[in-house]
């Protein structure tokens, strides 16, 4: 299944501050994966159909480096 231009969110279970996302997730995005936080605009929104608001984040990619050893 292609994953390019799809994403999801989940409800965050880490959340202890007003401040931290209400949800996470990823999304990949033109070949690029991203972190994805959201936020409900109105603290009584729905879960099942909440507003929200994006902030996305090139997800890090963890490189190995050689050991020296082995080069």
């Amino acid at each position: 299944m292609e994953n390019n231009n799809r994403g999801a969110i989940w409800g965050n279970a880490h959340k202890k501050k007003d401040t931290h996302p209400d949800f996470t997730g990823n999304a990949m995005v033109d070949g690029v994966e991203y972190k994805i936080a959201a936020w409900k605009r109105k603290p009584q929104a729905s879960a099942k159909a909440p507003s929200l608001t994006f902030k996305f984040e090139k997800a890090q990619i963890e490189m190995e480096m050689p050991d020296a050893d082995d080069l």
